[in-house]
């Protein structure tokens, strides 16, 4: 999933409520893989990326990891809490 999307999620989160659970579902199943898992041409880049090198980098992957990781689970969240209807 695109850094974009994961952005525009997190940014209008309560969206989410309003959609269906296979919709959630789909999204889940998009914020499943990380950056270098969904871009496999910049895998080589991944080992360069660190703090010491890269500083700026490192922070905005390290947050978006961040914010797609805690959008797994509060899908989740809805997902689980959509079942028990």
């Amino acid at each position: 999933m695109c850094l974009l999307n994961v952005a525009g999620f997190c940014s209008n989160s309560r969206r989410l409520l309003k959609l269906t659970k296979e919709i959630l579902q789909e999204i889940q199943a998009s914020l499943t893989t990380s950056f270098f898992e969904e871009y496999p041409q910049y895998r080589l880049l991944e080992r360069q990326i660190d703090e010491l090198n890269t500083p700026d980098l490192y922070e905005r992957l390290a947050l978006y990891e961040k914010m797609r990781n805690m959008l797994l689970e509060l899908l989740s969240t809805l997902i689980h809490g959509q079942n028990s209807d």
